[in-house]
């Protein structure tokens, strides 16, 4: 099979597309030919061993974590999906992806694509729609009336915690770039900060969560805009940081916390219905052909991407 594959951790020239054994389903797995598969910044992180700890040291690797595609073959234990059946999801490892031809994910992490829901849109939505969701729903725990900052808030996971947070009924106030102040207010976002012109630190307030995806807010700095119990939820741990936080958070007021997510059935059809029903939606898109997949990287790792970058692996219907 065709695949984006690479054989020591480096930048984006260690990527190359040839061919690659087929994988095959183990009990409560799914194989699936992908049909549309997106790029997430993890993926840099992985290639650039930056998650050495979590993806291992093993080669070849492959990137993509969300996907959606054909179910083609299915292991011991698996009743949710058959051979056929239209799905979408989280491939099985961040070092066996998705930008294949054919991937492997564990049957609870896909849902049956709704008709209605096109390839590039499910393709474009697990990883960050789920990695919205989980951490404001079971961390934050969002409720009416809650202030929440999202900051770094035109990224795919950041677009899609604008609508959670406001369909929660929270006060949003998304940190952005000039150009997407618009993008966000259409998002839901009650409020928005331009950070090269001004500051959420200088503007005050007080907020119950803070959703850092931008990599530029630390802890540290983020006490005086946290009311009395207020969260800080990072998006980018390290061991160091999961490890100290964990010991020193039963002894502070504000919390250091880290969202950990992972792809639930129940979680993406519950986003699949939201977006059919036009309750969410679907970040801006771009595509690009899998023979283009250096652009597409090149592209989703400028820091200039609103939205997601979606890579057509195969042609479907």
């Amino acid at each position: 099979m065709k695949a984006v594959f690479y054989e020591t951790y480096g930048d984006r020239t260690v990527m190359q597309l040839g061919e690659r054994p087929a994988p095959t389903a183990n009990a409560h797995e799914v194989l699936v030919r992908v049909h549309a598969a997106s790029i997430n910044p993890v993926d840099g992180k992985v290639r650039r061993g930056e998650l050495k700890l979590v993806a291992g040291g093993h080669f070849p690797k492959q990137p993509g974590l969300d996907f959606a595609g054909e179910v083609v073959g299915v292991g011991d234990g698996v009743t949710e999906v058959r051979v056929g059946d239209a799905v979408f999801g989280c491939a099985k490892s961040m070092s066996e992806g998705a930008l294949a031809e054919l991937a492997v994910a564990n049957a609870g992490s896909i849902a049956k694509r709704p008709q209605g829901l096109d390839v590039l849109t499910a393709a474009a939505v697990p990883v960050v729609a789920i990695g919205a969701l989980q951490p404001l729903r079971d961390i934050v725990k969002v409720a009416p009336g809650d202030a929440v900052l999202v900051n770094g808030c035109t990224g795919g996971v950041g677009l899609f915690a604008l609508q959670f947070a406001k369909r929660a009924g929270a006060h949003v106030t998304g940190v952005c770039g000039s150009e997407g102040l618009g993008l966000s207010r259409e998002m839901g976002a009650d409020e928005v900060i331009d950070f090269r012109t001004s500051s959420a630190l200088a503007r005050g307030g007080r907020y119950r969560a803070i959703l850092e995806l931008s990599g530029r807010l630390a802890f540290g700095d983020a006490h005086p805009i946290l009311d009395e119990h207020g969260l800080f939820v990072d998006f980018s741990p390290t061991p160091a940081s999961l490890i100290g936080n964990t010991l020193a958070n039963p002894f502070r007021t504000h919390k250091h916390v880290f969202a950990m997510t992972s792809g639930k059935t129940a979680d993406l059809d519950e986003v699949a219905q939201l977006l059919l029903r036009g309750e969410l939606r679907v970040p801006p898109v771009r595509e690009f052909p899998l023979e283009q997949f250096q652009d597409a990287f090149a592209l989703a790792e400028s820091g200039r991407v609103m939205g997601k970058v979606v890579v057509r692996v195969a042609s479907s219907p």
